[in-house]
């Protein structure tokens, strides 16, 4: 977080380490909302993982276990853009058989 005060501009960003393991290829995709309070406020939010785009495939013809990363960031507008509150995401992540 750029600044834990919520001041106009603050990047708040956050990640998490996931370890994906299969037999044969895979394709992993993630989708995720934007971050928002419970009165309905929204600030938009980027997503990706391993620092790319929202999808990535392992190799085809070969087992798969390596570590993985999903990253968020979200920046406040104006402080009169949003309400003051908590505010939450969820984010899905689906892997599947190519």
């Amino acid at each position: 977080t750029s600044d834990p005060d919520g001041s106009a501009g603050a990047v708040y960003s956050g990640s998490d380490d996931f370890n994906l393991e299969s037999n044969g290829q895979v394709r992993v995709t993630m989708t995720g909302d934007d971050l928002a309070s419970s009165n309905g406020s929204k600030v938009a939010t980027e997503y990706s993982l391993n620092g790319g785009g929202l999808t990535f495939d392992t190799e085809s013809q070969k087992t798969h276990n390596q570590a993985h990363k999903v990253e968020a960031s979200a920046t406040l507008g104006a402080i009169s853009a949003q309400q003051a509150g908590a505010y939450s995401s969820i984010i899905t992540l689906t892997v599947s058989a190519i």
